[in-house]
């Protein structure tokens, strides 16, 4: 419930679901077209936030930009959205293991960036993305 009422004036407007559907999905091609801009990990926001599943391939396609900052919150965000399309049996094993694969070699690069002491954050991407590429039956890379 909003304070200014914007929610409840949109309802009275009564707008098609397959409108609103139709809107989602223009949206949801625009987003995707700034995979490769800076601040891209706000794409992967977007997708969490809204449960749509069906872009691992075109995030994988994508390369981190930004700062140090934005490139570790992309990776991260691969992260939760590798678990949300794991969680809703949309990608299998292999998919799963790719995307290990990518968060690594990945964040190896924004490491080398950062030089030999790298960041907990990175670390710490690093781990999840073993402990992801090991849920598979892979053990750790």
């Amino acid at each position: 419930m909003s304070r200014d009422g914007v929610e409840d004036e949109y309802v009275d407007y009564a707008v098609p679901k397959q409108l609103e559907k139709q809107w989602l999905e223009e949206l949801t091609q625009v987003k995707l077209d700034l995979l490769e801009q800076p601040g891209n990990s706000l794409v992967l926001n977007f997708l969490l936030n809204n449960g749509d599943t069906r872009h691992l391939a075109r995030i994988l396609d994508a390369t981190p930009q930004g700062p140090f900052g934005l490139r570790c919150a992309f990776l991260e965000g691969v992260l939760k959205y590798v678990e949300l399309c794991t969680r809703a049996q949309a990608i299998n094993r292999v998919q799963i293991r790719e995307a290990a694969d990518y968060v690594l070699k990945q964040a190896q690069i924004i490491s080398s960036d950062v030089g030999h002491d790298s960041s907990d954050r990175v670390r710490q991407i690093i781990a999840s993305a073993n402990e992801l590429w090991s849920s598979t039956g892979g053990g750790a890379q």
